[in-house]
């Protein structure tokens, strides 16, 4: 066993290849896994660089970061509200000692007694400074916003999204007596009914803030930047308000009086539907926009306002990353499916894989299934198969000229590159990706037992026992990445540098 933070830097002589000299691993010791931790797995940080244990001490609970423990024992830690800041430097949880229940930040007690912290409703902002959680005091309910306790009220809503973007802004909807309150920035608005789930809804640049409220059962209307909007409408759709990437767009649907859905974008609402389907999409240029739409028994994308193909079905859409082009998802009434580009349907199959275009939006790829048969299509008209499966995690280099697939063949996975078939593994676990530069191509695999890294097709380093569920290559740097996994009783973290 190696102490905590002891590095190894791992050689790559044995592999002997030439490739393999364009970058270097190194393994590090984390901490050692918590000999009473009573989880069956650790809660991971979003960096995948920092371990939460739930563990015993004297009958009492305990939360050890990285292996050490936290001073206070606790009656109990409700474990499902365990949970790391955004930025992976903080760590928050619930604790109940007797009756009384408490928030734990960053190993202290930050707030409480009270008789409950709801921990569904804990919130950090985006920059991982300010948190925000309902609290339950004397048969009440308070925000607790940053130390700092609201007024007293009856009951929230059970949303989580109180922050904008940028982390500055804030906004939340409470209820007092049976009527229904919106604050955003400390301004309150109401009373009203009730408020529409999304609420509040950001804008991307934290500029600009909308949600629906209901002031009566047939009379909603939108608030745009603390504005009521002179419009009322009968009631909203699925689709929640929604700002464009550039954040000067708006878009929302609404129930006319009819009973018919439409969409409203920049103020102008659209044609009346039967019904709407799934969501509704901004291109990455904010410029065009996409949803669906039922015509009778059919559903269509409309995109631009143009109806396109009717289907028995529509699944999803997608703009290009260069916001040229649309593809779409649609079953047939055989029950089979095509994914259509730009107008032009692929041959149908039995079903269907996530398409995914290339960074300069010219390529695209997708799995598909035909009878017992799994292929990949690229956007050539080629398809490669069969196999036994093939894994939506399609990727293309940065430059998009290359691409590599995972596909399982037989009870053996592998990873296709450029349409050359690596070494077989017992699995091809995941996070499959290019070097920065499009020259290598990694990811992560299991075989005779023992979990390794594996570059080009080749291990990058001595195997581990195994990694931990749901891992990925965590990218800290354009040419460094880092997963978590298990060596024996220690965590360890294994790097890759490419030079």
């Amino acid at each position: 066993m190696r102490a905590p933070g002891a590095i190894l830097i791992l050689t790559l002589a044995a592999c002997a290849t030439a490739a393999l000299a364009d970058f270097r691993a190194t393994e590090t010791v984390l901490c050692r896994r918590h000999p009473a931790g009573i989880l069956r797995e650790p809660i991971v940080s979003p960096d995948w660089r920092h371990v939460a244990e739930l563990a015993s001490r004297d009958a009492k609970r305990v939360v050890a970061l990285d292996g050490k423990e936290h001073a206070d024992a606790w009656d109990e830690v409700d474990v499902l509200s365990i949970r790391f800041s955004p930025d992976s430097a903080r760590l928050a949880y619930t604790a109940r000692r007797g009756v009384e229940w408490f928030l734990v930040l960053d190993g202290k007690v930050a707030a409480g007694p009270f008789a409950k912290v709801d921990q569904d409703t804990f919130a950090f902002s985006p920059d991982s400074k300010r948190y925000a959680v309902n609290i339950r005091r004397a048969g009440r309910c308070r925000y607790l916003i940053d130390g700092v306790e609201t007024a007293a009220f009856e009951h929230p809503t059970p949303f989580r999204r109180y922050f904008s973007p940028d982390s500055r802004r804030l906004g939340y909807f409470y209820f007092a007596k049976e009527e229904g309150y919106a604050v955003v920035d400390g301004a309150k608005l109401g009373p009203f009914a009730n408020v529409v789930e999304s609420f509040p809804c950001f804008s991307p640049d934290s500029t600009r803030v909308a949600f629906a409220v209901i002031e009566a059962p047939d009379r909603y209307r939108l608030i745009v930047d603390g504005q009521p909007q002179p419009v009322t409408f009968a009631g909203v759709g699925s689709l929640s308000p929604q700002f464009s990437p550039d954040s000067k767009r708006l878009a929302y649907s609404v129930r006319t009086k009819d009973g018919r859905l439409a969409l409203v974008v920049d103020g102008q609402q659209g044609e009346a539907y039967e019904n709407l389907t799934g969501n509704f999409f901004f291109s990455p240029d904010s410029r065009r926009i996409a949803y669906g739409a039922y015509f009778g028994d059919r559903k269509a994308a409309i995109v631009d306002g143009v109806r396109g193909t009717l289907f028995a079905r529509i699944s999803t859409f997608q703009f290009s990353p260069d916001s040229g082009r649309v593809a779409v998802l649609g079953q047939l009434d055989t029950g089979r499916w095509t994914w259509e580009v730009d107008g032009v349907a692929s041959p149908v199959f039995d079903h269907p894989g996530d398409l995914r275009f290339s960074p300069d939006s010219r390529r695209f790829a997708f799995p598909l299934q035909r009878g017992r048969h799994y292929f990949l299509r690229t956007d050539d008209g080629a398809e490669a198969g069969p196999y036994t499966a093939v894994s939506n995690q399609v990727r293309y280099s940065a430059d998009s000229k290359r691409l590599a697939w995972i596909a399982l063949n037989g009870a053996k996975g592998l990873v296709v590159v450029d349409g050359v078939e690596h070494p077989v593994y017992d699995r091809v676990t995941g996070s499959l990706h290019f070097s920065p530069d499009g020259r290598h191509v990694g990811y992560t695999a299991e075989d005779a037992g023992k979990a390794l890294l594996v570059v080009d097709g080749k291990p990058a380093s001595p195997p581990v026992d195994r990694f931990l569920p749901d891992h990925q290559l965590f990218f800290t740097a354009p040419k460094a990445c880092h997963t978590l996994a298990r060596r024996g009783d220690d965590y360890v973290i294994l790097a890759l540098r490419y030079e």
